[in-house]
């Protein structure tokens, strides 16, 4: 097989082992990817999930889990690499393989042009005898005695003679012309050859750098991954000797709750009553022929947002699995995640009827919104850094009442908002406008 034949048929072996290969690699490496991406928004998302524990313990539980999510993660990275490392460690393997290919053809068209060479300079001494014989002066030339000595038997012999030798002097002559023709041609060849070679040595060069490459980075994720498996018993252990501490604390948390749910149930049961009185009065007055009716509460919003707008929300109002009691618990309220020491504002007119601290809910403010719309309504502002109001207050829709913080059981600052609706929470993204 040629050169030329050879060198395309690796080409295509090539090509047909990298269509081959890519898919799988690249395949794993996205799955890698969107696992990675995965992993971290479930590490953030636990951040939320874990209200009612202090920072360091929520720390210590995250560290945990951190580890159990990143194993799985850092295992399909691994197997990712080591597919990218095998796959191009296969490339630099065809290129090497064309290359001894082609040092293999260069050294057959250098033997050839060798032969060449020693033959063309047979030919070529063949010539110059003959010429040296055809004119050299004074002597006689082999054709001539091949004319006059008794060799031939007659004229006729002696014509057929000479006619051989001219035919072997044209042969000889076009043997001559072949030869330059085949010489020039090998080496054109050879020039080809070569770049050829000096471009597939390039190619080795550089497809050998991608495999090492590679493999560092398999290296790399081999080490990670090891080194995730070595810290998963110390972090087993340290969540295990302290996860009654986080239960504590988590009880604790539900008593917070409900002395807050006393605190809203009275205030909700004034509102009721009030609202009973005004009811009783207005019908009173109707009866009476006097007084005018109820205003309506207005089409638009009734309440206002309590932090900046544009402030995201890290976690929604509803219902979730306790990462850490394995129960669903109502999240009763919207984390709003506003920087530490951003301002926070009363959704409507008030009066405050708490403002205190708890070791769950930290600095805390309640504040009895009274009916509006036929409703009672109260809010509630937790983890304050620091409040600017206090009990008994009257404030007015948009007053700033304090500032964001990470107090009580916080992993983080932000605003735990709740809302009630006749003494039960409602998702406040449903009421804010």
């Amino acid at each position: 097989m040629g050169m030329k034949k050879r060198c395309a048929a690796a080409g295509v072996a090539l090509a047909l082992v990298m269509c081959l290969s890519v898919p799988s690699y690249a395949d794993k490496r996205s799955d890698a990817l969107e696992q990675r991406e995965a992993a971290d928004q479930q590490i953030a998302d636990l951040q939320h999930e874990l209200e009612g524990l202090s920072s360091d313990l929520a720390q210590v539980y995250v560290d945990l889990e951190k580890v159990n999510i990143e194993l799985p993660v850092v295992e399909a990275e691994l197997a990712a690499a080591q597919e990218t490392a095998a796959a191009a460690e296969r490339e630099h393997d065809q290129v090497l393989s064309q290359l001894t290919a082609a040092q293999g053809e260069y050294e057959r068209i250098t033997g050839e042009l060798t032969r060449s060479k020693d033959e063309a300079e047979e030919l070529q001494t063949s010539i110059a005898s003959m010429a040296r014989d055809l004119y050299r002066g004074g002597e006689t030339s082999a054709l001539t005695l091949l004319l006059t000595t008794e060799g031939p038997g007659d004229i006729t012999d002696r014509a057929t003679a000479a006619e051989s030798v001219t035919r072997a002097q044209s042969r000889t002559l076009e043997s001559v012309r072949e030869e330059a023709a085949t010489l020039q041609n090998q080496a054109l060849k050879q020039d080809a050859a070569t770049e050829r070679i000096s471009a597939l040595e390039a190619e080795a060069a550089e497809a050998l750098s991608q495999a090492e490459a590679a493999e560092e980075a398999a290296a790399a994720k081999q080490e990670e991954l090891e080194a995730l498996q070595a810290s998963l018993e110390s972090k087993e252990k340290a969540w295990a000797a302290r996860k009654d501490e986080a239960v504590a604390q988590l009880q604790e948390q539900e008593k917070a709750r409900t002395k807050a749910d006393e605190i809203i149930a009275k205030i909700d049961a004034e509102n009721q009553k009030k609202a009973e009185e005004e009811a009783r009065k207005a019908a009173e007055a109707a009866n009476q022929g006097g007084g005018a009716a109820p205003a309506s509460p207005s089409s638009g919003a009734m309440f206002s947002w309590p932090v900046p707008a544009g402030t995201p929300i890290s976690s929604s109002y509803g219902m979730r699995l306790h990462p850490i009691l394995g129960i669903y618990r109502l999240h009763d309220g919207t984390d709003f995640a506003g920087g530490c020491g951003s301002p926070q504002y009363a959704i409507a007119a008030g009066t405050v009827e708490g403002s205190y601290y708890d070791s769950g809910g930290g600095n805390m403010v309640i504040i009895n919104h009274g009916n509006l719309g036929g409703n009672s309504w109260i809010s509630e502002h937790l983890h304050l850094d620091s409040a600017v109001v206090s009990q008994g207050q009257s404030v007015s829709q948009g007053q700033l009442i304090g500032y964001t913080g990470t107090t009580g059981n916080s992993t983080g600052c932000h605003l735990h908002f709740t809302m009630y609706q006749n003494g039960s929470t409602v998702n406040p993204m449903d009421y804010l406008g």
